[in-house]
């Protein structure tokens, strides 16, 4: 195990600066950094700087961000909001899981389309975040792997 994780430490473990590499299934790839900075000692600001190529070979250059914070419920969890409205994207629980570290799911509806998610904290360091994106106007994954910078 290269890295020990331990559940009252996710906030603090993802902070700091990340390169990422994008796949949308049959869509799109991409790649792009992403830094979580701390606000205060419960919240972290998730900011993305993103280069994607389609399919179709156009180049698209986007930004997110959400806020991160520490669940009050215990110290394994932790909150993924939208920054522009504080919504709650997902609610997170995160436990072990022998062959991938520290594993959660999600599952936001937009409308009629629902995203169902799944966080893995590695133990080799890696961030994975993966969004299999279902309902009448979508049908796709997104899957983002993370990387120290």
């Amino acid at each position: 195990m290269a890295v020990s994780i331990q559940c009252g430490d996710i906030l603090d473990f993802l902070l700091g600066a990340w390169a990422f590499e994008r796949e949308v299934t049959g869509m799109a790839s991409g790649e792009g950094t992403a830094f979580l900075r701390p606000l205060d000692e419960d919240t972290a600001l998730y900011e993305e700087s993103a280069q994607v190529q389609l399919m179709n070979g156009h180049v698209l250059h986007g930004t997110q961000r959400y806020l991160y914070c520490r669940r009050k419920d215990g110290p394994s969890g932790l909150d993924v909001l939208f920054y522009e409205t504080g919504r709650i994207f997902h609610q997170l629980r995160f436990q072990e899981d022998e062959s991938r570290g520290l594993v959660a799911a999600g599952t936001h509806w937009c409308s009629e389309d629902c995203y169902r998610s799944r966080y893995e904290l590695r133990d080799d360091g890696r961030f994975i975040v993966q969004h299999t994106v279902r309902g009448p106007r979508k049908n796709y994954t997104i899957r983002t792997v993370y990387s120290r910078k």
